[in-house]
């Protein structure tokens, strides 16, 4: 989860972290954020929140106060907290190809390597959790970046989320996409 992807693929050699931002059909890509590129340490940690800030840039907030203070954290931020991070402790980095995580205008692709170790049908509905990574998902706990318990992916479905435009993204393609 720390340290540099140069140690980091001595242990796991298929490791690999990609977000590409795909902004303009004319060219490969607007922005991109890779392992091996060097200009990072390349490790879980520093890709979940490079990634998170990127993808979040067009979520809108509306205005809300809480006790006096202004609350910037909407159910669409939450969900896509919780999506990234299950994706980075959920992955295999055992098996090719990596995490491939792709921003078009209109939808955003998260592709993680590996089985869905509890079943689809079960990662839909939730209540049963067996992450393949316990020990980042332990950490990711910790920080409060994810929950212990087995929520499934409906609950990525909120009222906000779907109100504000992102149920499509969250329910139906990153399920659509799921490499098996």
């Amino acid at each position: 989860m720390f340290g540099n992807e140069y140690r980091i693929v001595r242990h796991y050699h298929e490791y690999s972290l990609d977000y590409r931002e795909m902004l303009d059909p004319t060219i490969r890509w607007t922005d991109r954020l890779y392992t091996s590129s060097g200009e990072w340490t390349g490790n879980l940690f520093d890709f979940y929140f490079r990634v998170y800030n990127k993808i979040i840039l067009n979520v809108k907030v509306p205005f809300k106060m809480n006790g006096g203070e202004r609350v910037d954290d909407t159910p669409v931020h939450r969900a896509l907290r919780e999506v990234l991070a299950n994706c980075l402790v959920n992955s295999d980095f055992y098996v090719p190809r990596g995490i491939v995580i792709k921003q078009k205008n209109d939808i955003l692709i998260i592709e993680n390597p590996g089985t869905i170790r509890v079943g689809k049908y079960q990662m839909k509905v939730g209540g049963e959790s067996d992450p393949r990574n316990k020990a980042f998902m332990k950490m990711f706990n910790l920080i409060g970046l994810v929950s212990v318990q087995a929520v499934g992916f409906r609950s990525y479905s909120l009222y906000g989320i779907r109100r504000d435009g992102w149920s499509r993204l969250l329910k139906n393609h990153i399920i659509r996409d799921a490499r098996f």
